[in-house]
């Protein structure tokens, strides 16, 4: 990585397979009782309140994990890719979600069941050190995004939200640096309104730091979007 993708590095949660990371014999275990859900575009995975019935692992997709405040308007936390876990902080904490989950495009999703998650994370150190690190990486990354997106001004807010889903998620895109997420969400992973995107957007295109294409976004000029960014 480069200086600047380790600093935007900072404010995504990046996925660790937990198979990757435990004893081969404990993986063939908890993979008997696995099984596999599949939602499509726009589906609730689950919404606040809910207890969730495993870990969940996304497989195939992208979803999104987020907020809604009172007055209905939704603040989106994570974006999730194949890779990134959750349901885990609650059952670890024994407390329903207090975030919402929604498919962003149609979704594979690999679910443990809560018995058998915990019965191994109860008996197994690897397990225990794993989300013990898990958790410390998300909570970093949550410090990081909410320190900065809730004292930024709304430019160097988009700025970043570019930065960050164009580094996690070039991997879905024809071009290598470009974003095809939806207005909506952009502006509500960067706390704001989408008639305001859309000027900050225009803005950066005039100043041929990005490119526009329908729903894709091009970023032409990382140093200059990163120095808006002010990270």
């Amino acid at each position: 990585m480069t200086e600047i993708e380790k600093e935007i590095a900072n404010y995504y949660l990046i996925p660790e397979l937990i198979w990757d990371k435990i004893p081969i014999d404990t993986v063939e275990k908890m993979r008997e009782n696995l099984t596999v859900a599949n939602f499509k575009k726009d589906e609730q995975i689950y919404t606040e309140g809910f207890h969730p019935r495993g870990l969940y692992i996304v497989k195939k997709g992208i979803a999104k994990q987020f907020l809604i405040s009172n007055e209905g308007k939704e603040q989106i936390i994570y974006m999730l890719k194949p890779g990134n876990m959750f349901g885990y902080r609650s059952i670890v904490c024994n407390n329903a979600s207090f975030l919402h989950v929604t498919a962003i495009q149609d979704c594979e999703i690999e679910i443990i069941g809560k018995d058998t998650f915990v019965k191994y994370f109860n008996e197994s150190n690897e397990i225990k050190l794993f989300f013990l690190n898990y958790f410390g990486m998300e909570f970093r990354v949550l410090f990081n995004k909410i320190s900065f997106f809730a004292t930024k001004p709304v430019t160097e807010r988009v700025a970043l939200t570019l930065l960050i889903l164009n580094q996690k998620f070039e991997i879905y895109t024809n071009d290598k640096n470009g974003i095809t997420f939806t207005r909506t969400d952009l502006a509500c992973f960067a706390g704001t309104i989408n008639e305001t995107l859309s000027r900050q957007l225009t803005i950066l295109e005039k100043e041929d730091i990005i490119e526009l294409r329908g729903r894709a976004i091009l970023i032409k000029d990382k140093e200059r979007l990163f120095k808006i960014a002010n990270i």
